[in-house]
């Protein structure tokens, strides 16, 4: 018994032409995230990443407005980011307010470099204010200045 003979199948492609891939978005520009910044602090109400007075733990909406910081700062280019790192004159027992505010200051700085923030574009100050409050959400804070 013969066997037919089979005649190959036409190859037909899997997949269509590829299409180009649109490059992505070019970042945005310090002063456009100079102004996202504000904007958020602004739609929150703050000034800056807020504390609870005398700590180190966020008070308010502070860890939500860090987490939309570090959004907005993470994969950026080009541009430098100040931490103004505020406590208050009396916040603590020990007088040593410039230490409270810098370990807030760090706390912000390590979130915002995991996020992708180059750590030699952001750089540190610490202000002791003279009076308490009145607080914006409850206490101090970490102002983000973007440049």
């Amino acid at each position: 018994m013969a066997h037919p003979t089979r005649l190959p199948l036409p190859v037909r492609p899997t997949t269509g032409p590829r299409e180009a891939v649109p490059p992505a978005p070019p970042p945005p520009s310090p002063e456009t995230t100079r102004q996202n910044v504000a904007s958020l602090f602004s739609s929150n109400g703050v000034k800056g990443i807020t504390f609870a007075p005398g700590s180190t733990e966020y008070v308010g909406r502070g860890a939500a407005v860090q987490q939309g910081v570090g959004n907005l700062l993470g994969g950026m280019t080009g541009a430098v980011v100040t931490l103004v790192a505020h406590a208050w004159n009396g916040e603590t027992a020990s007088h040593r307010c410039d230490v409270l505010a810098m370990q807030r200051a760090v706390l912000v700085r390590e979130f915002l470099v995991a996020r992708g923030v180059p750590e030699e574009a952001i750089s540190t100050r610490v202000v002791v204010d003279p009076v308490w409050g009145p607080p914006s959400e409850g206490g101090p804070q970490v102002d983000v200045l973007v440049g």
